[in-house]
């Protein structure tokens, strides 16, 4: 039956349909299924997005066998593809040519993401670059760090014009710490702060009265919650903070059944050394390409 490729327009649409995959799959697939509920549930509220946006299901004779997606435009690399094979991967690639489509970029798990990117670069006398390597952990047993001074709290409405600014230059300054050149900020409406705070998914570390560090997460999606950002303005680093308030998220998390992941960029070992420490292990490397 060969290999088929179906893109979707309708987030919802795409997550009934995907629902078998992703609840086999809920790790490797948390990028999908996040993005794909956050923006179903934005849609909703009647939202308009800015970004050039699609879901894909690939059916490998005739069995649902693998997703994407794309969400291109503001710091978005272009489209995320999960694991697949390799003749899925193929597959993808020659769906998009057939469109005459060309994301900016090819991000996902390893290798599906480079063969696509490879497939693609060749049909257009291009080359592949990559932009970051980053790696998915996944939560083991939870190693309690001790004697971080503060506690971690959910975050309440007063925080947001705190930690507002702190999101805005949170990927800015990880690329920094990284090797990579500054991007520069991004905008952060409030509107978007004060919805993670109404639905509970960001929390803060407080110490001595002060608020110091913003950790947030994913909603949960097939028993799996996804960490991100977690950021500590430069003048409170090296305290632990962040240590302190990403294990009291996880331990929130994990108290409600969940399984618990985070990406760390592979080139920052500060932040791989951090999240060890913890209990967080390698579960898949992935890489953000970009064509040249």
């Amino acid at each position: 039956m060969g290999v088929e490729v179906t893109f979707y327009d309708d987030p919802a649409v795409f997550a009934e349909l995907a629902e078998p995959l992703l609840a086999a799959d809920p790790l490797s697939t948390t990028v999908i299924g996040t993005v794909a509920r956050i923006t179903a549930d934005s849609r909703s509220r009647g939202e308009v997005s800015e970004r050039s946006e699609w879901w894909a299901l690939v059916r490998e004779d005739g069995v649902l066998a693998s997703a994407a997606m794309l969400a291109e435009g503001g710091r978005a690399v272009g489209m995320f593809a999960g694991p697949m094979s390799d003749r899925a991967a193929h597959a993808i690639a020659g769906a998009l040519l057939d469109r005459g489509e060309i994301p900016v970029g090819v991000n996902g798990a390893l290798p599906a993401a480079r063969l696509i990117a490879d497939r693609l670069a060749a049909a257009t006398g291009r080359a592949v670059g990559v932009l970051q390597r980053s790696r998915l952990h996944l939560l083991g047993e939870l190693i309690e760090p001790a004697g971080i001074p503060g506690r971690a709290r959910l975050a309440r409405i007063e925080d947001v014009e705190v930690v507002r600014p702190w999101l805005e230059v949170f990927e800015a300054e990880a690329a920094i710490q990284a090797g990579r050149d500054d991007p520069g900020p991004e905008t952060v409406p409030a509107t978007s702060v004060v919805r993670l705070v109404e639905q509970e998914r960001l929390w803060v570390w407080e110490h001595e009265g002060q608020v110091v560090h913003a950790t947030g997460h994913n909603p949960p999606v097939h028993g799996v919650a996804r960490i991100a950002p977690v950021y500590t303005p430069p003048d409170f680093r090296g305290k632990g903070f962040a240590k302190g308030c990403v294990a009291a998220v996880s331990r929130h998390l994990t108290d409600r059944g969940l399984q618990v992941c985070l990406y760390t960029d592979l080139d920052n070992q500060t932040s791989n050394h951090v999240y060890a420490t913890l209990g967080f292990m390698p579960f898949v490397d992935q890489a953000d390409h970009v064509f040249l």
